[in-house]
């Protein structure tokens, strides 16, 4: 029997058990069959497509927003939240902050003031709060200054002022070591991340303008720079978790596979799904919340699997002696439905979060079930080109050795 009609019998006997699989299977699997045959005749168009869409889903990253206000991550058929929303919309998100003014106590300059009543401290409050009050989205400022405004200056004997102070019933501004004063700022920062870090960082240039006595310092706080600062905290924990569970998931991998390659192939679809993830957040206007930061590293750690399922059924056919396409052909029907299933009902399950009374727990269910159905998606739609594009790239290879 000549070599063509052996490889004649032979693809005739793999089309007779691939018809009689076929007919033994799911909807499900003869739709990954031809999924298969797609990624076979298509592969290079494939990569070039999900490889654009993961380049415009990263151009909407930038754009995703924080949300730090907790009013806005409590029930809101709660009667105090409906409340606290309804004066908000009226009469606007008003605020306060503190500015705490104090002796430095580790000053070593010289003719220093020994209590916060001096009078060139009370000039230097008088300079603030003018400057601060002329702001717009500033409402009102209180400090231990008001009363000498009135009366347009400031004795320089220091009994008195200590007695004006009480009288204007304001000596409650004042610590009881006497070495300290607030400042409260009655303000509407807005309820944007982006107007409350303009907002805060405004009244910072400010106190920073006004000339300070000798060993005087203070610091700036209340709700919005607490806002601001949860924000960097966010920001921070997100980028650091998410790190940290690539490189530890990547090393994993590299030891369990034992092959390089094929972490790296595992890797980019990972990667591509935590973009296209952040990306729809993105593109949807969503906000991440305190309880969605470590989504990323959830995601990562969850859709890993669908990954590893889908490259060890691939070498297990290629082993076996089969061609890319037959590996693909195989691999991808008896994996894909088998992630498929196990991926919609981990998305089923996060989706639940949803009937939740909490806006925070029903971002981490939409966070998380987008992001296992990205990490799915990918895998079926993406990860079979891309191991033809890897095999092609090896027979060139080894074509030109």
């Amino acid at each position: 029997m000549t070599d063509s009609r052996r490889k004649s019998k032979r693809r005739r006997v793999t089309e007779g058990k691939r018809a009689e699989a076929s007919s033994r299977s799911t909807p499900a699997e003869r739709a990954l069959r031809k999924l298969a045959e797609i990624h076979i005749n298509y592969y290079p168009y494939i990569l070039v497509l999900m490889t654009t869409i993961t380049f415009l889903m990263i151009l909407s990253i930038p754009s995703v927003n924080m949300e730090t206000d907790i009013v806005k991550l409590l029930p809101s058929n709660i009667e105090s939240v409906k409340l606290e929303l309804a004066v908000r919309d009226v009469f606007g998100t008003a605020d306060k902050v503190f500015i705490l003014v104090s002796l430095d106590e580790n000053c070593a300059a010289t003719s220093t003031p020994k209590e916060i009543t001096s009078p060139a401290i009370i000039r230097f409050l008088i300079d603030a709060s003018e400057k601060l009050s002329h702001e717009p989205n500033v409402r009102s400022v209180v400090s231990i200054a008001l009363p000498f405004t009135s009366m347009g200056y400031v004795p320089a004997d220091e009994g008195m002022i200590k007695s004006i102070i009480e009288k204007a019933g304001l000596d409650s501004l004042i610590s009881k070591d006497r070495r300290s004063t607030v400042m409260l700022i009655d303000m509407d920062v807005g309820s944007s991340e982006e107007s409350i870090k303009r907002n805060t960082d405004r009244i910072r240039q400010i106190m920073e303008s006004v000339e300070r006595p000798a060993c005087l310092k203070y610091t700036i706080t209340g709700m919005p720079p607490m806002r601001r600062k949860l924000f960097e905290l966010m920001l921070h924990d997100m980028a650091y978790t998410l790190g940290l569970a690539i490189i530890i998931i990547f090393v994993l991998l590299v030891f369990l596979r034992r092959s390089l390659k094929d972490a790296v192939l595992i890797f980019i679809p990972l990667t591509m799904g935590v973009a296209w993830t952040a990306g729809i957040f993105g593109w949807m206007g969503w906000k991440l919340t305190m309880a969605t930061v470590g989504v990323g590293a959830m995601v990562v750690g969850l859709g890993v699997e669908y990954g590893v399922f889908m490259v060890e059924r691939y070498r297990e056919e290629v082993e076996r002696g089969s061609t890319p396409p037959d590996a693909i052909r195989n691999a991808l029907p008896s994996v894909g439905s088998s992630i498929t299933g196990s991926g919609m009902t981990t998305i089923a399950g996060f989706l639940a979060l949803l009937s939740t009374a909490f806006p925070m727990l029903e971002s981490l269910g939409i966070a998380l079930a987008l992001g296992i159905g990205c990490m799915l998606f990918i895998t079926i739609f993406f990860m079979p080109s891309l191991l033809l594009m890897e095999s092609t790239i090896v027979r060139f290879r080894r074509g030109r050795e």
